[in-house]
């Protein structure tokens, strides 16, 4: 009897210990249910916030790429209308220069002049604007490619007296040009970008300097190995910039105050267009004046150490080449073909070609011009790009196709165009053009191709 109600007891406290063990089981399991409940909440806000970010994130890519192929386009459009605009000012200003360098040539009177030097002046400078503008608008865009050339720093700072030493005699100024002895006598890099940074700073000094001097010296602050870093210093004594100023003239379209534009012109895009051709190089720039005494251009320029370039010498015997004793005789035996649709520059060029007495016809456009090439031989061609009825490119296009009718395929071709970007003239040159002269062209680089093309074709029979 007695372990029968000990087995109940058993029984009993089992039963208990179930219940209790049914009500944990389920109070876990309620509390897993709402976790699992709070857990597809989350898993569900998640998933839809995932969704929206990646939504937003598609839209902004879409948004982005819009943005981007908008800019592009606008840049497109800006630099169509840079080169239309640079094409349509340049071309009135070829006949312009021309002219008025043809003049300079053949009259002496010296009243007269001095009113053909004053019109060549501001020819001159309306092109340099015309150039500043360019060479802003080639910096935005990228464009600017800088050249790895081997030069003589001295032979520079020799060309830059020169170029300035006219106009500060012409002011009563003193121009001093010094190169130190331990700068080495030649260096690699960009003589070419050098020449405008160190131009637009001597502009600048002469054109705020009216009394005193103006001085521009090189020495080397730094050298590493083959690597110098220049200083290239340019002092005047001029009008002098106000401290709180010296950032400002660096800036777009800004000079130091409006007197400054309405007293000495100019765009306020040189001191722009300078630094950022030193800083695209790694070089930096920086300033110092006072007003009424004057300002200190310092530009610090990476180069390399060159060694003095190699000089090939050809001996041609006249057995090879037949001499050119008379080169203006020799010239005036070519046949030269301008194809140029606008009145003044062909004007111009019969000008250029009647002073040598050269042989020269004229095409208003490349289809008049194709007309020609069919009918008779031509020594070189001077062919213009923007042309009605067909322009300087599908003109070049069916001269260079061997199908086409005419007489020599392989006739020299000079590009003339008032577009001055770089890209052109590449993309000329792959066209299949011989070289390209930009508008307004110079009297003399004209002579200059019409005698290549003719040593060339004498040394071609020389050697036949």
């Amino acid at each position: 009897m007695e372990s029968l109600d000990h087995i109940k007891k058993i029984l009993h406290r089992e039963r208990q210990a179930r219940k209790v063990a049914e009500q944990i089981i389920e109070q876990k399991a309620l509390e897993l249910y709402l976790i699992n409940q709070k857990l597809t909440k989350l898993n569900e806000s998640l998933e839809f916030k995932v969704k929206e970010r990646t939504w937003e994130i598609e839209q902004s890519k879409e948004d982005l790429q819009r943005a981007k192929e908008r800019a592009e386009e606008a840049t497109r459009a800006k630099s169509q209308f840079l080169s239309n605009m640079s094409h349509e000012i340049r071309t009135p200003l070829n006949a312009i220069i021309g002219l008025t360098d043809l003049m300079t040539k053949e009259y002496t009177d010296p009243s007269l002049l001095e009113f053909i030097q004053s019109i060549k002046f501001s020819a001159d400078n309306l092109l340099g604007i015309v150039g500043e503008i360019l060479d802003f608008s080639k910096i935005e865009s990228g464009e600017v490619i800088f050249e790895r050339i081997c030069f003589s720093p001295r032979k520079v700072c020799n060309a830059l007296y020169q170029t300035f030493r006219h106009l500060s005699d012409k002011k009563g100024i003193k121009l001093e040009v010094e190169c130190n002895e331990d700068v080495p006598d030649f260096l690699w890099g960009d003589k070419t970008k050098l020449n405008q940074i160190l131009n637009n700073l001597l502009n600048n000094s002469i054109k705020f300097t009216d009394k005193g001097a103006i001085r521009l010296s090189i020495f080397i602050e730094q050298q590493n190995g083959d690597q110098y870093w220049l200083m290239f210093c340019v002092e005047d004594s001029g009008v002098g910039i106000p401290e709180d100023k010296y950032n400002t003239i660096f800036e777009s379209f800004r000079q130091a105050n409006s007197s400054t534009t309405r007293e000495y012109g100019g765009t306020g895009l040189g001191l722009t267009i300078t630094r950022k051709l030193i800083e695209l190089q790694g070089g930096s720039i920086a300033v110092q004046s006072e007003v009424g005494v004057g300002t200190t251009f310092s530009v610090l320029l990476p180069f390399e150490k060159a060694e003095a370039p190699m000089t090939t010498l050809h001996t041609i015997t006249s057995k090879q080449v037949p001499i050119m004793k008379n080169k203006e005789e020799t010239l005036s035996q070519m046949r030269v073909l301008v194809v140029e649709d606008m009145k003044m520059n062909q004007f111009l060029m019969r000008q250029i070609f009647k002073r040598k007495k050269i042989s020269v016809d004229i095409a208003s456009n490349g289809k008049e011009a194709i007309e020609l090439l069919e009918k008779q031989e031509y020594d070189i061609v001077f062919m213009d790009l923007h042309m009605p009825v067909m322009d300087g490119r599908d003109a070049t296009r069916m001269i260079r196709d061997p199908q086409s009718q005419v007489l020599n395929h392989e006739i020299p071709i000079i590009g003339l165009s008032a577009d001055a970007f770089n890209k052109t003239r590449d993309e000329l040159l792959q066209l299949g053009m011989d070289d390209f002269l930009t508008k307004p062209v110079e009297v003399q680089d004209v002579y200059d191709k019409l005698t290549q093309v003719q040593m060339e074709k004498e040394a071609q029979i020389g050697n036949d």
